[in-house]
């Protein structure tokens, strides 16, 4: 086989969603007769860990670890701070960038001298020691994925000492218009700064990928020149020990709304708040049969929100839970909640869940833009409706149809999610790293 060097800071044993896309690709690359080398960091300073991914690392995969510094350890010593900067979350009641004059400076350090991320003292390190892995080892293809992207600044490295390798650079978001930039308090040496890294590594990477078709439009604007459209998507293999997917698991006499992921204040569905409690007022047993719940951290002020109107007795919230259970979560839902970042970037957001609800085959209910790329994929596969943020009278229409459809005992269904497979779009990275050795 051909041998891929990938760059990524998420692996095994680190959870969340920013692991998922490039341990896929590499469980299917082997398929497609390319060799995933991992080059990840030895001691990770991960938010959550998740062992139970380390079954998805394929046996022909070669997995190199560098140690790391990680200042986020020392941001938390110091400041007694829980939360990561850029995140968005707040466990303190305050919006994100509140606190003494100790957290607001760290912040402005972390803004505009930290740059482009956190792992930047990953970098330097991390070329040598590939360099000299690459010198004694065949390497066909390299691929860096951010954020953070640092990691592209590793292969950048690379590229200017064996410009004969083909190297393609992954985005799995934006990198100078991605919305916690405005948490940063960056400044404008420091964004320029940012622009000019950017753009030399859209210059020097012999392609790009991205996961939404904004983002296309996007970093053409930004000089890209080979870029590809390759989204995120669902592993067949985590839902095919499911019990059939065209009826609910839930109790008959409940009906279970779930959201999986993490809620910051960019995501408070205020309008489905209202929703939820307008639905109780014209129905004497919406309170019993209607659950809601919650899997990923909540930001405090939203948790404050839905207890203020009275949501405690159906609101629930379980911080994490591994990976191989989400898709048992998602199937014992009746509805399954999406929102989309109310933020200027809102319409080029296709996050990495959309596509396992779409493989637990229940309906969902999308809050975004609604002529952004996540509506797009929702219209086009049938699989639920989408709503404006204060749409509030959309969403109690639909959840009252999603109920009497349950009572009804009708079989949802949606279309034309194979092209989201994980091994449908690997074989479209590997048709592009067999480009690059053409």
């Amino acid at each position: 086989m051909k041998r891929v060097l990938i760059i990524t800071y998420y692996w095994p044993p680190a959870g969340g969603s920013g692991v998922q896309r490039w341990l896929k690709f590499a469980k299917y690359l082997p398929h497609n007769g390319w060799q995933p080398i991992i080059y990840c960091p030895e001691n990770a300073d991960y938010t959550v860990l998740d062992e139970s991914l380390a079954k998805d690392i394929p046996s022909e995969a070669e997995v190199i670890k560098g140690a790391i510094f990680e200042p986020y350890r020392f941001f938390r010593k110091i400041t007694g701070q829980k939360e990561v900067i850029g995140t968005g979350l707040s466990s303190t009641g305050g919006k994100p960038n509140d606190g003494g004059f100790l957290k607001k400076l760290m912040i402005w350090v972390r803004g505009n001298m930290i740059i482009p991320d956190a792992r930047m003292f990953w970098i330097k390190p991390s070329v040598k020691r590939l360099r000299k892995y690459i010198e004694e080892n065949s390497v066909d293809a390299i691929v860096s994925t951010g954020p953070p992207h640092s990691c592209h600044l590793i292969a950048l490295g690379l590229k200017k000492h064996f410009p004969d390798i083909k190297w393609i650079a992954d985005f799995r978001d934006p990198w100078s218009t991605i919305d916690f930039m405005q948490d940063l308090k960056i400044g404008n040496s420091a964004m320029d700064k940012h622009l000019r890294l950017e753009k030399d590594v859209l210059a020097s990477s012999d392609a790009q990928i991205v996961v939404t078709p904004s983002m296309v439009e996007e970093f053409e604007n930004l000089g890209a020149k080979n870029l590809h459209f390759i989204a995120n998507g669902f592993d067949e293999a985590d839902y095919s020990q499911l019990r059939n997917p065209d009826t609910s698991i839930s109790d008959s006499n409940i009906f279970i709304i779930s959201h999986i992921g993490t809620l910051p204040p960019s995501r408070n569905p205020r309008a489905f708040w209202e929703a939820i409690k307008t639905l109780e007022k014209q129905s004497d047993d919406t309170e019993v049969r209607l659950h809601l719940n919650f899997i990923g951290k909540v930001d405090i002020q939203i948790k404050n929100e839905a207890l203020e109107l009275g949501l405690e007795n159906r609101f629930k919230v379980i911080e994490y839970v591994p990976h191989n259970e989400i898709a048992r979560i998602q199937q014992s839902a009746d509805l399954l909640l999406l929102i989309i970042n109310d933020s200027p970037n809102a319409k080029a957001i296709l996050t990495g869940k959309l596509f396992e609800y779409l493989a637990s085959k229940r309906p969902i209910l999308c809050i975004a833009p609604l002529d952004s790329d996540a509506a797009k994929v929702i219209n086009e596969t049938q699989s639920g409706e989408v709503f404006d943020y204060d749409d509030r009278d959309g969403m109690v229409n639909f959840i009252k149809k999603s109920m009497d459809n349950k009572a009804a005992g009708e079989i949802y269904d949606n279309i034309g999610i194979s092209a989201y497979a994980r091994h449908n779009l690997t074989q479209k990275l590997a048709q592009l790293l067999n480009q690059s050795q053409s």
